[in-house]
């Protein structure tokens, strides 16, 4: 998510806010969720991945 963040610098602010909601999403689940960390990611980053891609087909 950290070139989502960088990539907001020159795109949008859109793409900065997902990258750092994700990120501190993951930050969140890496401390609280425990065992289901990894289903945590695949929810997560893939919700993320998702959301850039119908952001960039708006543009």
């Amino acid at each position: 998510m950290l070139f989502y963040s960088l990539a907001g610098l020159w795109f949008g602010y859109a793409f900065m806010a997902i990258g750092l909601g994700i990120s501190a999403l993951t930050l969140i689940g890496y401390f609280y969720i425990g065992e289901a960390f990894p289903l945590w990611m695949a929810f997560v980053n893939g919700g993320g991945l998702i959301l850039g891609g119908l952001w960039m087909r708006r543009i």
